[in-house]
């Protein structure tokens, strides 16, 4: 029995673990719906891309309606296809989705798969 002892911690762990790990992903998930739907459309400046700490980042700007300064944003970008993902030069314009009350909730239409709007 004092074999088994460790599971009934380890166990529960894992579970809570997992649990934590799949309500972040529905909320990105939700997040990126509300953008997507509710958001208004504009247009980004793509200004590059980082890679830091094995996690790469795309780094972007555009000015919401209603606005005199541009929004700078820096969003991860999760789930990269090994083929096939285009890396637009920087000066590029590309269309973006943002809240109109909340402008820093953003996705970048082209990277929607791949980012969250939060």
């Amino acid at each position: 029995m004092e074999k088994y002892a460790a599971l009934f911690i380890v166990i529960p762990v894992i579970v809570i673990v997992v649990n934590i790990a799949s309500a972040a992903l529905s909320t990105h998930r939700a997040a990126n719906k509300q953008v997507m739907t509710e958001g208004i459309l504009g247009e980004a400046e793509i200004l590059g891309y980082k890679l830091n700490d094995r996690r790469r980042y795309v780094e972007y700007r555009f000015t919401p309606e209603g606005r005199d300064e541009p929004l700078f944003c820096r969003r991860d970008l999760f789930y990269l296809p090994l083929s096939g993902f285009k890396e637009f030069e920087p000066g590029t314009r590309v269309p973006v989705r943002y809240l109109a009350k909340f402008p820093t909730v953003s996705l970048l239409v082209p990277y929607v798969k791949y980012q969250c709007a939060t």
